[in-house]
C-alpha cells in the first residue's frame, strides 16, 4: 500500500520534514484504545476466515481491505500491489500403523511438508536407533534397507 504524495519521504540520512511531522502526528493521535478496536477487527476476520489471516487465504483478503478502506478514509491514496510467493497449509495429518496391530501415531507435519497423492500413501516403516539424535544422522540409515519406505 502507498502512502499519499504529501506525506512524502527522502532517501538521505535522515526522514524528510513531511515525514517528521507525519510520525509526530501519528504518535500524538495513536490510542491503546483504538489499537485494540483495530485488533478485534482482526480477530473478527479471523474468526469468518477459517481462523487465520494466513497470507494468500481469504482472511488475509479481508485483512488488507480493511487496512485499505482505513487508510483511504484517512486520506491516504491506497493502492495493491501483487507479488508471488510459495503458500503451504497443512489439511490434514495422519499416520497409521496397520499391522501387527492397527494403531494410530502422533505426528506433526513440518512447513513446507509436500503433500502425498490423493488416498495418501502405503510403505513399510523401518525403525532407526532411539538415542538422542534419533534419525538426526547418516549413520541412523545405515544398517537397513529404506528403498521404498
Amino acid at each position: 500500500m502507498g502512502a499519499a504524495p504529501h506525506h512524502g519521504h527522502s532517501h538521505g540520512s535522515g526522514p524528510s520534514k513531511e515525514a517528521a511531522k507525519l510520525s509526530r502526528e501519528l504518535v500524538k493521535n495513536a490510542s491503546a484504545r483504538d489499537a485494540y478496536r483495530h485488533l478485534q477487527q482482526f480477530q473478527a476476520i479471523a474468526d469468518s476466515a477459517g481462523g487465520h489471516r494466513a497470507a494468500g487465504s481469504l482472511g488475509h483478503d479481508a485483512s488488507a481491505a480493511y487496512v485499505y478502506r482505513q487508510l483511504q478514509r484517512a486520506g491516504y491514496q491506497v493502492s495493491y500491489e501483487s507479488f508471488r510467493f510459495d503458500y503451504t497449509e497443512t489439511l490434514a495429518e495422519k499416520l497409521a500403523v496397520v499391522s501387527p496391530t492397527s494403531r494410530d501415531v502422533t505426528i506433526k507435519a513440518m512447513t513446507f511438508t509436500p503433500s502425498t497423492r490423493v488416498g495418501g500413501l502405503t510403505a513399510g516403516l523401518v525403525a532407526v536407533p532411539v538415542d538422542d539424535t534419533s534419525g538426526c544422522e547418516a549413520s541412523d540409515y545405515a544398517s537397513a534397507n529404506f528403498t521404498g519406505k
